[in-house]
């Protein structure tokens, strides 16, 4: 059975782990290289392990990346989820719980409400009136 939020979770709006929090965190750049996986403590208590899989760059170095609990995706960056296994990837949040970006989200403009401000047409508040001009 899927948990499911309301339709308005926002990405943004969920904690994140990313790459560079677990390096500084880890003690540098040398000490992450040569960890294999990593134990997170949340805030709540709860300790989730997280897997550190080397992967190759477009310019032939190795660069370790996250691997999600929730789906095995290879990531740079985790989001604390509100169900278990308590981290997830973006793809888990648009799956499990609809979360979209704020930009998605935002209310656009209607095709008719475009044309009518190109135009220039509307309510006189809005463009000023021909006394004012």
């Amino acid at each position: 059975m899927r948990a499911r939020a309301s339709r308005r979770a926002i990405i943004d709006d969920f904690g994140a782990v990313s790459v560079s929090d677990l390096r500084r965190a880890l003690g540098g750049r040398r000490r992450y290289n040569r960890a294999e996986r990593c134990t997170l403590t949340l805030d709540d208590g709860r300790a989730v392990e997280i897997e550190l899989v080397p992967r190759r760059t477009n310019l032939g170095h190795t660069m370790k990346l996250l691997k999600c609990p929730a789906c095995g995706r290879t990531v740079t960056v985790l989001r604390l989820l509100p169900v278990e296994p308590f981290l997830g990837c973006r793809r888990d949040l648009q799956v499990r719980l609809s979360a979209r970006y704020r930009s998605q989200v935002a209310a656009r403009p209607t095709g008719r409400q475009l044309r009518t401000d190109r135009a220039g047409v509307g309510p006189p508040e809005e463009h000023g009136s021909l006394a004012d001009q």
